[in-house]
């Protein structure tokens, strides 16, 4: 065996994963296919609870110095009737109000950032190598353990220990491996997630709710669902989650309109 684990997928999770069991020891190889970070934020609130564990992994202070937002700005947010400028409106999301149940208080920041932080603590550890840039084109699963065939460019390697984790996402290939099913529901409306950049929104925002890095919209038209903002780099950025059509053609789709409606511009 070359490893006491193999991890397969090198995001948050996997890269957790490897910083916990390679503190401890433990012989552990993290294969992730894509060299460098994406610009989409994705996960973005990390609980108090996270921030613990980000904390016993050694990373707390550089994930707190790695954020996009001021320090000092608030972490709240506020939920609108019909758009973010009707003038109905109720706070909500405030973490603050039980960070004294907790040893570290909750942080927000774009998961690449994150992504960022936990590449570097894995890439100090010596128990843990981290294979970026290798792509996986065989898995075997057996009783004694699992074994990764891996490639980059004209260099191939195969790695082999008792374990193997699939923390490589939802059409997850170590999951198809082991013989685990996936039972899958069609979801019947179509969300989409916009990352878009508009100082004029942030300076309509940060006029109307100081203090405030979450914006949700409620309108009948949505159905019970929301049209959801949140600041990415402060001043300029926003993520937006937003419904669409379900015939909407992904490859024209201007989402514009949709978002002034939500914003009442």
């Amino acid at each position: 065996m070359t490893h006491d684990v193999l991890v397969s997928g090198g995001g948050p999770v996997g890269l957790g994963l490897a910083i916990e069991l390679g503190q401890r020891g433990h012989r552990v190889a993290v294969v992730e296919r894509s060299p460098g970070l994406g610009r989409i934020p994705k996960g973005q609130n990390l609980t108090q609870r996270s921030m613990e564990i980000l904390r016993t992994w050694g990373v707390e202070e550089a994930i707190r110095d790695a954020k996009t937002v001021p320090k000092g700005i608030g972490l709240g947010g506020v939920t609108a009737w019909g758009s973010l400028t009707s003038g109905y409106h109720y706070d909500w999301y405030n973490r603050a109000d039980v960070r004294a149940y907790y040893a570290a208080a909750s942080e927000r920041l774009p998961q690449y950032e994150t992504e960022r932080v936990l590449r570097d603590r894995v890439a100090a550890l010596d128990s843990v190598e981290f294979l970026l840039g290798w792509t996986t084109h065989g898995i075997e699963v057996g009783e004694d353990g699992a074994a990764l065939s891996l490639t980059r460019w004209d260099e191939t390697r195969r790695l082999e220990a008792p374990y193997l984790v699939g923390c490589d996402g939802s059409r997850s290939r170590v999951r198809q491996a082991s013989g685990i099913d996936e039972t899958v529901r069609d979801h019947v409306r179509l969300m989409a997630l916009v990352v878009l950049r508009s100082p004029e929104l942030f300076a309509l925002v940060s006029d109307r709710f100081p203090d405030k890095q979450f914006f949700n919209v409620l309108h009948p038209d949505l159905d019970g669902y929301w049209m959801f903002f949140g600041v990415v780099d402060w001043g300029e950025s926003f993520f937006c989650h937003a419904l669409f059509p379900n015939d909407t053609d992904r490859a024209t789709v201007d989402p514009t309109d949709l978002i002034r409606r939500a914003v009442g511009a």
